[in-house]
């Protein structure tokens, strides 16, 4: 097999390339680098003092309407945050 059809084993032998280790390892570090915004923007604070819909969050964030999105919709599908009639709070 050709360096670019298979790779060599832990135990020495050729297996066909799989794209899917790679595609997980960028997934892993996008997931990551949205984690870390969340920490950095301070979402997990802020909600404890207050649930708030998205726009309140903005405004308290004073982040960009994307970032603030991709950063809540983020937490709450990993489970960090809930949201419940469009406000988000800390998940309990």
């Amino acid at each position: 097999m050709t360096q670019e059809t298979s790779h060599v084993t832990q135990t020495g032998t050729a297996a066909p390339l799989n794209p899917e280790r790679i595609l997980q390892t960028g997934l892993g570090f996008g997931r990551q680098k949205r984690s870390w915004s969340a920490v950095e923007l301070e979402i997990s604070r802020t909600l404890a003092e207050k649930p708030s819909t998205a726009d309140d969050l903005r405004q308290r964030l004073g982040c960009t309407a994307i970032g603030r999105s991709i950063s809540s919709m983020h937490s709450v599908a990993l489970g960090f945050l809930q949201r419940n009639a469009g406000v988000y709070a800390e998940h309990t």
